[in-house]
């Protein structure tokens, strides 16, 4: 879609621009904190798509099967979303010095997202085309959703119980499917026009929180996604990213302003607190992350660095400076010992949370890498990249 990290920047830049222009002139009355009117839930035909998948064996070469680029529709197609090609789990040492191996990846069009089911069986994944797909990469098998997005799907994430597959996307619209039946459950829009990029469940309680342009944060219940509060933002505070602390009791949001926000949350259903900032970044928060204990923030951006903070005292605890590019995701091991970030310099590196220091580069990805997670066991971790392809690597204790 864009040829190159500038002009990327420079699109979104302009959206910020225009977001301002209209909220300063065309809605003088709305602030960041009004609460508005709950949006009607859009009414959507369900239908099914071929589940038939082609498979091919690895080559055993690094170097990933890229699908070619004369098979890619360039814009958004529903009735025949793209299919992709699995591989065998034949292991390939990329690095024999190195605690991290890749066995086994998916060539899907425009992956951008990834989010491990909490049973560990099943990836999910986001495409830029408006497809999900559903990964078992156990039985190697991939099943596509029905197509309802029009645009790219930012984020995917499950349930805290892996019941229910939530998505956010470039057409406004946050949808909510059953895993298990693989059908479109709700499909919400907000009441004001903009992207929405960002989704986040309560560990807890049956909430979904959304954010993105024009919005801070918009709540539904789970699952009939009625809206139970929302704060209107302007699209200078679009919002990246979204967590829950595992806690439940703080909600953190990574924006396109230089900084972190977290806020507590008393009841999941009402309004949550006022907003704590996480200053020191030097450019757009695309990620953040907190910690298995709750008591860590972990925050990626454009600056090409990772910062974690103390959730209680806000202060800085460690910078790690390693990425050379824009870094687009952070993740924490289950156990918390180690920080994974994914950048668009194209590699995933592995560190050390109680030092701040590196562990290890992964390289692999022919182009930037959007998201990385892992598994609920901390075996694995999954990226996704911009070369089409989706990756799973083992993680050596």
């Amino acid at each position: 879609m864009f040829s190159d990290q500038r002009s990327f920047k420079l699109f979104l830049w302009l959206l910020v621009l225009y977001g301002f222009v209209v909220t300063a002139c065309g809605f003088p009355g709305v602030e960041a904190d009004s609460m508005q009117t709950a949006p009607a839930l859009i009414q959507t035909p369900i239908h099914r798509v071929s589940e038939q998948v082609d498979t091919a064996a690895l080559s055993g070469s690094p170097t990933p099967t890229v699908v070619p680029s004369n098979t890619v529709n360039p814009s958004p197609t529903h009735t025949n979303p793209p299919q992709p090609t699995s591989t065998s789990t034949k292991i390939i040492n990329l690095n024999s010095a190195s605690r991290v191996e890749q066995v086994m990846q998916i060539n899907i069009p425009g992956p951008t997202y990834v989010d491990f089911s909490p049973d560990g069986q099943t990836i999910a994944i986001a495409t830029q085309s408006g497809s999900i797909f559903l990964w078992d990469f156990q039985e190697d098998t991939v099943i596509p959703l029905p197509d309802h997005h029009l645009g790219w799907v930012y984020q995917v994430k499950f349930s805290p119980d892996g019941q229910y597959l939530a998505s956010a996307s470039q057409d406004g619209t946050v949808g909510l499917w059953d895993v298990r039946d693989l059908d479109l459950i709700a499909m919400v829009s907000g009441s004001r026009e903009g992207e929405f990029s960002a989704i986040a469940f309560h560990p807890f309680a049956d909430v979904l929180v959304a954010g993105g342009q024009g919005y801070d944060m918009i709540a539904w219940s789970v699952p009939d996604l009625q809206e139970l509060w929302h704060q209107v933002g302007t699209s200078y505070h679009w919002v990246w990213d979204m967590d829950y602390s595992p806690d439940g009791n703080y909600l953190a949001r990574g924006t396109a302003s230089d900084r972190a926000y977290t806020r507590e949350i008393v009841d999941p259903n009402e309004f949550p607190g006022r907003p704590r900032g996480y200053i020191g970044h030097q450019d757009a928060v695309w990620s953040v992350a907190f910690s298995p204990d709750s008591r860590v923030l972990a925050t990626g951006s454009w600056d090409g660095t990772l910062r974690t903070w103390s959730i209680t005292s806000r202060n800085l605890w460690h910078v790690y400076i390693g990425h050379t590019d824009w870094v687009y995701s952070v993740e924490f091991s289950p156990d918390g010992d180690l920080l994974a970030s994914a950048s668009a310099d194209k590699t995933i590196r592995i560190w050390e949370t109680r030092t701040g220091g590196e562990i290890t580069t992964i390289t692999g990805h022919n182009a930037r890498i959007w998201s990385v997670t892992f598994s609920p066991d901390g075996q694995y971790l999954v990226s996704a990249s911009d070369d089409s392809t989706v990756r799973v690597w083992t993680v050596e204790p």
